[in-house]
């Protein structure tokens, strides 16, 4: 009997002081300003700055759109379509819309807004930090008889940032024809790529935790029963600090 009245009162405890809080701390962050960003497209970039066109809707049950509500205005994103090149500077991009936030009612939608986003630059590197690259997933999108597309998503796994579009020395995507899954002497050349500045990346740099996406067309002429698979790898400029060079291949498998 002591067991169930103990759980009956753990039970309202947590309902009438430990859920209140929670709200209490939520109503912190949104207290009635908020907008979703959608439509998210780069015009073109300049620089570190990414020109982004995009409209705005007020989700919020306030007026939004008000230089003094700003600094208290919750921005959305629609994450699930925003461009690669935006990854990563979210932050940036919510504090720009956040300023140029045109006057919405609750509800209504804006036309299309133009941004000057800044790329969030990479913080100093500290004595022992290292960036590790990684692929993250890699994918086939298309395939025919001649050809395929693919797709790969590059991931910064280190602490500190990766140097992928500086100083004339990009990253490069290699792809391979294999027969197993490791880089071996009798791999053939399927096709490569370079990550550029203002197509992969902001500002030329992988920050720690952040990611990138590229896209591939291969050939299929060279590919043959016995090597069939694809390998695709990373490959840094040899001036180019990592913590791990041994994790920098993925391979995709594929039927003949």
């Amino acid at each position: 009997m002591r067991h169930v009245v103990f759980h009956i009162a753990v039970f309202l405890l947590t309902v009438f002081f430990i859920l209140p809080n929670l709200n209490a701390q939520d109503s912190l962050h949104y207290v009635g300003w908020r907008v979703s960003l959608f439509d998210i497209e780069i015009l073109k970039t300049r620089g570190n700055t990414a020109i982004v066109k995009c409209r705005v809707a007020n989700t919020g049950r306030l007026e939004a759109g008000l230089k003094k509500n700003a600094a208290h205005t919750v921005v959305e994103l629609d994450t699930m379509n925003l461009p690669p090149l935006l990854w990563g500077h979210t932050t940036s991009l919510a504090s720009v819309a956040r300023e140029n936030i045109p006057k919405l009612r609750p509800g209504e939608i804006s036309s299309a807004i133009w941004l000057d986003v800044p790329a969030v630059m990479p913080r100093e590197a500290q004595a022992g930090d290292c960036a590790d690259l990684v692929f993250d997933t890699t994918y086939i999108t298309n395939i025919g008889d001649d050809r395929l597309t693919m797709r790969y998503v590059i991931a910064n796994i280190g602490n500190a940032a990766a140097e992928i579009a500086q100083h004339g020395h990009p990253l490069g995507v290699n792809v391979y024809f294999v027969s197993g899954t490791r880089l071996t002497r009798g791999a053939i050349p399927a096709g490569n790529t370079t990550i550029e500045k203002g197509r992969e990346t902001l500002h030329g740099w992988l920050n720690p935790g952040q990611k990138t996406s590229g896209e591939l067309v291969l050939m299929l002429k060279n590919r043959t029963k016995f090597a069939s698979n694809l390998l695709v790898e990373l490959a840094p400029s040899s001036s180019a600090s990592e913590c791990d060079r041994t994790n920098n291949t993925r391979t995709i498998e594929l039927k003949y």
